[in-house]
């Protein structure tokens, strides 16, 4: 009963949203939401095998979108477990975290003409869904980036910028509206506070550095690496076959020790990144409260490059 509440919840948001958008924006030629017209890239679509528990392509759907040819992760209900340090043909790497998030934070407020789709499962204590994200980013002041907010009950929300407005939608809120370049009040956090918050905040804030000129990465990782909040933290990477190519990911990996736990909750985090591009591909946690209720979150992207929009796109969506 409680997971078609969740499930019916996140459903019916895009009638929400397009009610909300048509609402600010008046009458708009928007086409409907649909993966942009696909453009040849001179590199491979990011996605497919830098998911940590995939070997092989069997993971994603063999093309992704017809339309996008971007691989996207199968939508499927359940959290996948995080491979522990050295299993699913993870090594040791040498890259050090600070350096790895500079690469991360620079990809994301570099990203120009990129679209994506994502597929993610979250599990709260009232519950759980799953749910499908869309990214459109023409640039910093152009771009749809949906997140997840997470509650008891979830749902999805969406960033909407036109290149002069900033709309923030999230199920059951007031619309708000921020001039482009803005920040946004969660991108008004101090770095002490990113890490405390990324468990169930990060599909929001790993975009900060291009939604709002901001940056989680960095104080995320940096945190992470110094063990602040319990965490062990680890970086490895691997290398698969894909499509007759050898694909690298990078991951990182960080699990709360028993002394935390017992005063935070427990907590396990995985994130996994394309090393050529250095976007986030997987990021998944496992974790509980102080009383021992679940909230378990995973986040699987497929992106796409050199893709053209519609200015309508980022007007409206249908």
């Amino acid at each position: 009963m409680v997971d078609r509440k969740v499930n019916g919840r996140i459903a019916w948001l895009a009638a929400l949203l397009a009610l909300a958008l048509s609402g600010c924006s008046g009458p708009s030629s928007a086409k409907k939401d649909s993966p942009p017209e696909s453009a040849t890239s001179p590199r491979p679509s990011v996605g497919g095998p830098a998911d940590p528990n995939a070997t092989s392509p069997k993971g994603v759907e063999p093309g992704g979108s017809a339309k996008s040819g971007a691989p996207v992760p199968k939508l499927t209900p359940g959290i996948q477990p995080i491979p522990k340090a050295g299993q699913g043909g993870w090594k040791p790497s040498s890259t050090k975290p600070g350096d790895l998030a500079k690469n991360v934070a620079s990809a994301i407020a570099g990203m120009r003409g990129v679209a994506g789709e994502a597929v993610s499962y979250v599990k709260t204590p009232e519950g759980n869904a799953n749910a499908r994200s869309v990214y459109k980013i023409q640039d910093p002041k152009r771009f749809r980036v949906d997140f997840l907010a997470v509650k008891e009950l979830p749902s999805t929300a969406m960033l909407l910028a036109n290149g002069t407005t900033k709309r923030e939608i999230t199920l059951g809120e007031p619309v708000k509206s921020l001039a482009v370049g803005a920040r946004s009040p969660v991108a008004q956090l101090p770095p002490s506070k990113m890490l405390e918050r990324w468990p169930r905040e990060f599909s929001r804030l790993m975009f900060l550095n291009l939604t709002d000129g901001a940056d989680a990465w960095t104080p995320v990782l940096s945190a992470l690496s110094r063990g602040e909040e319990g965490f062990r933290t680890s970086v490895e990477e691997r290398t698969v076959p894909f499509r007759g190519k050898q694909v690298k990911s990078v991951r990182v990996r960080a699990v709360r020790n028993a002394e935390a736990a017992k005063r935070l909750g427990a907590c396990e985090m995985e994130m996994v990144f394309d090393a050529e591009r250095y976007l986030p591909v997987t990021v998944r946690v496992i974790s509980s409260d102080t009383k021992g209720k679940p909230w378990q979150l995973q986040w699987s992207a497929g992106w796409n490059f050199n893709q053209k929009f519609h200015p309508e796109e980022f007007e409206r969506v249908e």
